[in-house]
């Protein structure tokens, strides 16, 4: 049985936003357990992914180009919280 390019294409595509959404798991749950340079790489990843297959600039774009802008904001959140808490260690310790 020979499958259409077409129909390859659609399956293509829906496997591909199943292994971004995975990759997306695996980058909360690094943030949530504090594997900040997981995360970051991974972000790296989907980043990578998306410039690589370049859509229509449609909903689909534009929701996927939103998604990565938020885990971006994220991930620095994490690192901003992460040197705050570093500097207030050290500023205790220094103290004691």
């Amino acid at each position: 049985m020979e499958v259409s390019p077409e129909r390859m294409n659609r399956m293509y595509g829906s496997l591909k936003r199943r292994l971004s959404d995975k990759i997306e798991d695996v980058l909360e749950e690094a943030c949530v357990i504090g594997d900040l340079q997981t995360a970051e790489e991974l972000l790296q990843v989907l980043e990578f992914m998306d410039a690589r297959h370049p859509r229509n600039d449609g909903p689909d774009r534009r929701a996927r180009a939103t998604r990565i802008m938020q885990l971006r904001k994220e991930v620095e959140r994490q690192q901003q919280l992460r040197a705050a808490r570093l500097s207030r260690a050290t500023s205790n310790a220094a103290g004691a």
